[in-house]
């Protein structure tokens, strides 16, 4: 969406902001009808020059996605990004600042531990998923390099030991690189995860 036809929420061009809007609900008609989340990353849009009309154009999407997100039950969740992806909402604790000025159950936040890792500004990646534990919707998980949960060089067991105690009972998924053989990958992945059962 964002790559191909250039669409976010703070698309220069109206026509393209309202077509991300329009596909954005048409990802929530969908979700409804397989219960899951739509993650909601690049397509926010960067911050143009003019950065508080870009915030404007950003919060007014999101207050007409939440109206069709409210009306089906189906959760949106933010995805910060590191400054090398997004200028905007880059990390845990801003993401859920800007989540409470809707106050709308529906928003919540997804975490993807190589973008909690490159925070490393305000606390550990313990404290940043202890932080989200209220809105915390959906978790990307993966190793240093999008490696192999296992294979790298962060504390992956430390995470997930902390999605326990705060009796997280969302999705993870894995967000890994394929490294050329996408099954044998897979069958380590699940190698590993099963070992620290």
């Amino acid at each position: 969406m964002v790559a191909d036809d250039e669409l976010s929420f703070t698309a220069r061009d109206r026509l393209k902001r309202e077509e991300a809007i329009r596909r954005v609900i048409q990802l929530i008609v969908w979700a409804e009808r397989f219960d899951t989340v739509v993650t909601i990353g690049k397509v926010r849009g960067q911050l143009l020059e003019d950065e508080s009309y870009s915030w404007e154009l950003m919060r007014t999407a999101f207050d007409q996605v939440l109206i069709e997100a409210d009306k089906r039950n189906v959760q949106l969740v933010i995805e910060p990004q590191n400054e090398t992806h997004m200028n905007n909402l880059n990390g845990t604790y801003e993401t859920i600042d800007y989540i409470h000025t809707f106050a709308r159950s529906s928003l919540g936040v997804m975490l993807d531990l190589v973008h909690v890792e490159a925070e490393q500004t305000r606390g550990t990646v313990a404290e940043c998923f202890r932080f989200a534990e209220e809105h915390l919707r959906f978790v990307h998980l993966s190793d240093s390099n999008r490696l192999v949960p296992g294979e790298g060089s962060f504390d992956v067991l430390s995470v997930l030991n902390t999605l326990q105690l705060i009796d997280y009972s969302g999705f993870v998924s894995l967000e890994i690189k394929q490294q050329g053989d996408s099954l044998g990958t897979a069958k380590r992945a699940i190698a590993y995860l099963r070992s620290i059962q």
